[in-house]
């Protein structure tokens, strides 16, 4: 299940309801749960204080309230953090998109440099009707 736990007009309401959602969910054995948001709704850094990962914090609070997987998507950019986050919470599983299709062999490049920085910029223009293509590449 993939569910928005956060957008920038009432955060905390928005993330209150996910939770109790989540936890619903999780008693009716649903496999996994991927939490989301409209992260570009708020740039305000006090509701979203972080580049990348953006949405840890609400995944980690959901991850320590159930006992299924929990994916995290949001800006997921560097070995580094997506490492940090998996030690530091409950949260099992990261989803990438636009990396991928900037870059298809992300993964590999990570296998071969975990601190190799993908090449996306976020810029959102991959995302059209006739399918989903990086502009730079």
């Amino acid at each position: 299940m993939k569910i928005n736990s956060i957008d920038g007009r009432n955060p905390e309401r928005v993330f209150d309801a996910c939770r109790y959602t989540c936890r619903h969910f999780a008693e009716k054995q649903m496999d996994a749960i991927e939490i989301s948001g409209n992260v570009f709704d708020f740039p305000d850094t006090r509701i979203n204080p972080y580049r990348e990962s953006v949405l840890r914090d609400y995944a980690a609070q959901i991850a320590a309230d159930v006992d299924i997987p929990i994916i995290l998507v949001g800006l997921n950019r560097s070995c580094a953090t997506m490492t940090e986050i998996l030690n530091a919470t409950n949260i099992r599983y990261f989803s990438l998109s636009r990396p991928l299709i900037r870059e298809p062999n992300v993964i590999n490049l990570w296998q071969q440099n975990p601190a190799y920085a993908p090449q996306c910029i976020s810029c959102n223009q991959c995302f059209r009707p006739d399918g989903n293509t990086c502009i730079f590449s």
